[in-house]
Order: C-alpha cells, then sequence, then structure tokens
C-alpha cells in the first residue's frame, strides 16, 4: 500500500444554537492505486458514470463510506467490490 487516501463519513452533531448539522469524518488510510481498465471504463460510462480512480484497500477499514479524498480533491464511490479475503476495490467519480 503506497498511497494514503481518506475515506469521508458523516455524523450528527449539535451547534452552538441548537441544530442538528451533519459533519464530514475523514478517515486516512493506506491504498493501492490502480488502472481502469478500459472494459470497466467504456462499461460504466454506459450507464452514466465517468471512474476516474480505483484503489485497493484492507476490507476491514471500510465501512460503507460514500465519499473518498484523494491528493485534496472529494470523490464519490462508485463501486466496490471485494478482491480477496482481506482487500477491496473502490471505483471513483469525480463530484461536481
Amino acid at each position: 500500500m503506497n498511497e494514503i487516501i481518506e475515506l469521508i463519513s458523516f455524523k450528527n452533531e449539535v451547534n452552538k444554537v441548537g441544530n442538528t448539522i451533519k459533519v464530514k469524518r475523514y478517515k486516512r488510510i493506506f491504498a493501492n492505486k490502480k488502472s481502469i481498465t478500459q472494459n470497466e471504463f467504456y462499461q460504466a460510462e454506459r450507464v452514466g458514470l465517468k471512474p476516474k480512480l480505483r484503489f485497493e484497500i484492507y476490507a476491514v477499514e471500510y465501512e460503507d463510506e460514500l465519499l473518498a479524498r484523494y491528493k485534496d480533491n472529494e470523490y464519490k464511490i462508485i463501486r466496490t467490490y471485494k478482491t480477496g479475503t482481506d482487500k477491496i476495490e473502490l471505483i471513483l467519480e469525480g463530484v461536481e
């Protein structure tokens, strides 16, 4: 694992005036950056998705987060799948 990404989750907190707000929480983890395959890119594009990045991480670190950050850019996690007994791949799409 030679890259660092951040998985983003949300937590409800009460602010100073008593309103409940969602606050982003960032969890830094190690990951292996992989290429998006040509086949994967075109299949996703057919259904309106635009995969940008693919990372392999340890499955125990993933807790169904919907967003990730890599090099100060946020991405939507559009797909996950297990690659073995202890690893999972995340496919990321740019957030607009």
